[in-house]
This record gives structure tokens, sequence and C-alpha cells, in this order.
């Protein structure tokens, strides 16, 4: 026989967590759900502000760091002390990065088995001297760097972002995808085939969700 169950709150039995709440619309939320967003913002005097541009990737002159043909994304430790404007689960992270301790790298841990959404939106600059592929994406379950060629070392778990700019051209890039995680399992941003790119001062934003 159909029933109607009536209810404002569910909560879990141990600790009395508000697992979700529906209001007087019938709109649903769930406060506890897993979700994490890093924002760089392009203004002085905004919350993590990028105060100047900097350069990444495997050439070995005219980069402020140089990391190999796959490697995590480096963001300066300047940027990734006050960054997130929300970290629910505490699943975000900032890590040192392999090339050098003066940067770092991001990286969600999931709290919960499931499927999760992550993405990125960024402005990075081709600084190559000519046409330059590259790709941004994401790594499961490793923080290395590795070189090039087509193995599984050296590509993505789910890609992000690819594109091919002009030489000096900068490129507004944006790119989401799904992603099934057990727990502790973690993710990383990555770079692949980047080549000289610097990162511009513009609002960037990093994100990534439980969707069940």
């Amino acid at each position: 026989m159909a029933s109607i169950l009536k209810v404002n709150t569910i909560q879990d039995a141990t600790n009395s967590n508000t697992a979700m709440s529906i209001d007087s619309s019938g709109r649903v939320l769930t406060p506890a759900r897993p979700s994490f967003q890093y924002d760089i913002t392009n203004y002085s005097g905004g919350t993590n502000y990028l105060s100047s541009t900097y350069k990444f990737g495997s050439e070995s002159s005219g980069n402020d760091l140089v990391i190999s043909y796959f490697s995590p994304i480096p963001f300066l430790n300047a940027i990734t002390t006050d960054g997130f404007t929300t970290n629910v689960g505490g699943g975000a992270s900032f890590v040192d990065h392999p090339a050098s301790s003066s940067y770092k790298y991001l990286k969600f841990t999931a709290p919960i088995a499931g499927l999760y959404c992550f993405g990125m939106v960024v402005d990075f600059a081709n600084r190559h001297s000519g046409v330059d592929y590259y790709g941004y994406g994401l790594k499961k379950n490793t923080a290395s760097q590795s070189g090039s060629g087509s193995t599984s070392a050296s590509s993505f778990d789910k890609p992000l972002i690819q594109a091919r700019p002009n030489a000096e051209r900068g490129n507004t890039d944006g790119g989401t995808n799904i992603i099934d995680l057990a727990v502790n399992d973690f993710v990383v941003y990555y770079s692949r085939s980047v080549a000289e790119t610097e990162f511009h001062q513009s609002t960037a934003s990093f994100f990534g969700y439980l969707i069940g």
C-alpha cells in the first residue's frame, strides 16, 4: 500500500548531523554532501588574489617552474592559503608539488564512495614559440610526474580541457567530467604536454562534488 512520509529534516542516528532538509515548497537541501570550490581572483584586495603571472611547462628555459610532460598543475604557495569558498567534508587540500616545494597541487580525497563531478575554469596563455597542444584533466590515486608517451602513466583518467592555441595567445577554457571513487580514493588536477604556459592574473575556479 502506498504511503506518504511527511518530514522536514533527516539526520543521522549517531551524531544528529542533518543529511537532508525539505522546505515548505518541497525543495531539498543536502548540507553534508561532500563538495569544494577553490577560486582565484583577478583584482587587488580580492580573496586569494594572484598578484603576478607565472609560467610552467616542460621547456627548460623561459619557465618559472619546469615540470614533466605529465604533471600535477602547479599552484604558487601564495594562492593556496585562503581560496576555498567551500570545502564540505574537508576532502580538498593542497600538497607540495613534486617539482618544487614553492608550488603545490590540488588534491581531493573521497570521504565516501560514489560518483563525483569535477571541473575547472581557467585562463592559460600559450607562451610557446608556435601552436601548441595542451591538456588538463584528472588522475586518480597518483600525484607523480611522468614523461611523454601514450601510456596509462601519462594519460588522464578523465579529461577536462584540451586545446591547441596559437603562440602568445590566451585561452579561456572550462570543462567537467564524472568519475567513480571508492572511500579514500583521491584525484589530482593534472596538465599534459604543456611546453610553456602562463597562469594569467584572471579569475579561475576548480570544483567538485558528490553526485550520489
